[in-house]
């Protein structure tokens, strides 16, 4: 659906494909999308990945919290590891199961 040069309301309902030489804004409100025209892969993407609550990178460092605040397991032959010092916050536990080691550096 195309608006033709014609005034379009800032606020408002649209249904059907919108098209535009250029689009505004960050897309944090997007939904039912995915990246790559559809395909469902995301920029140069290559292997395995599983993220569950939070990843930060900043100029290429991989950065943590210092207070652990959610409960998790290291699954079976999995390694983990975390830079600290760090802490468990009340009541959430760390399960390191068989076969695997958790290290804090």
């Amino acid at each position: 659906m195309g608006f033709n040069n014609r005034y379009v309301p800032s606020r408002g309902h649209y249904s059907g494909t919108i098209s535009a030489s250029a689009f505004v804004g960050d897309g944090s409100g997007l939904t039912g999308i995915s990246g790559s025209g559809g395909s469902g892969a995301g920029f140069p993407f290559v292997g395995d990945a599983e993220l569950t609550g939070s990843l930060l990178m900043r100029n290429g460092l991989s950065v943590n919290h210092n207070v652990l605040s959610q409960s998790l397991a290291i699954p079976v032959n999995h390694n983990a590891s975390i830079v600290g010092p760090v802490g468990i916050a009340n009541g959430v536990t760390i399960d390191i199961l068989t076969g695997s080691e958790m290290v804090i550096l």
